[in-house]
């Protein structure tokens, strides 16, 4: 016999269809970014854009993407999703780093630093 197990109210069990539900008062039901199929951001979280930014504003030197992603504190997946959407609005820059991959904020990013920087301070957060 195996032990019962009892299953939380936001887990929804199906036979081979398994549906996990984070619960809707929780601050990690709020979504980081609407995602498109492909991967590609629709709508990213303006604190994490954010988060990118400062991180590189404050740093001298280029970053390496396992830095810049231990900085800004998000998994592989959601970090290369923003990176590339940066990448693609040219709020970032690669840099050549001797065979590494580089990054740096670019002059568009940092208007937009400054730009995020008062949009937070009138938001009051």
């Amino acid at each position: 016999m195996y032990p019962t197990m009892s299953v939380p109210a936001h887990v929804d069990v199906a036979p081979f269809d398994v549906r996990v539900y984070a619960a809707a008062e929780t601050p990690a039901a709020r979504p980081l970014a609407t995602v498109r199929d492909k991967g590609d951001l629709l709508r990213p979280d303006l604190y994490v854009v954010m988060r990118f930014l400062e991180r590189m504003f404050t740093k001298a030197v280029p970053l390496s993407r396992t830095r810049l992603q231990v900085a800004i504190g998000v998994n592989y997946t959601v970090f290369s999703r923003y990176l590339r959407w940066l990448s693609e609005r040219g709020l970032v820059e690669r840099v050549d780093g001797s065979g590494r991959d580089l990054f740096r904020i670019s002059r568009k990013g940092y208007d937009a630093y400054r730009a995020l920087q008062t949009l937070q301070c009138v938001a009051g957060r």
